[in-house]
């Protein structure tokens, strides 16, 4: 996951504001943008884009909007899906154990925005790892 800012065209009623993103690559923000926003949306730049910009003196009125996550938060039923499936993989043969587990945690913080219970989550299997 990346941090994506995105701003909108002059003229629009989100002109002061900026749009920043935690998504996989730039399409996938474009899209939730799409989504959000519809085509009031002008650029999308990447943290380092955005930050070199600010730096250069561009964007310094700009108010950020609450962050937008690509992903979803995590539900009871799904954890406990993620519980049993790290469960069988610790109490399971050994042989692939590791590439398994590092399988199960790129999917983890792929899928789930972060919060205290994916966090542990990743912890547990980061330990196990």
């Amino acid at each position: 996951m990346e941090l994506i800012y995105c701003t909108f065209g002059l003229g629009t009623q989100l002109s002061e504001y900026y749009q920043p993103i935690f998504a996989e690559n730039d399409e996938q923000a474009y899209n939730i943008m799409l989504d959000r926003w519809g085509k009031n949306f002008a650029f999308s730049y990447s943290a380092k884009e955005f930050g070199e910009s600010m730096k250069e003196g561009r964007f310094l009125n700009l108010k950020p909007l609450p962050i937008i996550y690509a992903t979803k938060i995590i539900t009871v039923g799904e954890m406990k899906q993620l519980t049993d499936r790290y469960n069988q993989i610790t109490s399971a043969s050994q042989n692939f154990k590791s590439d398994r587990l590092e399988n199960m945690l790129k999917d983890v913080k792929m899928a789930y925005k972060p919060d205290p219970f994916v966090d542990r989550l990743i912890e547990t299997i980061r330990e196990a790892i």
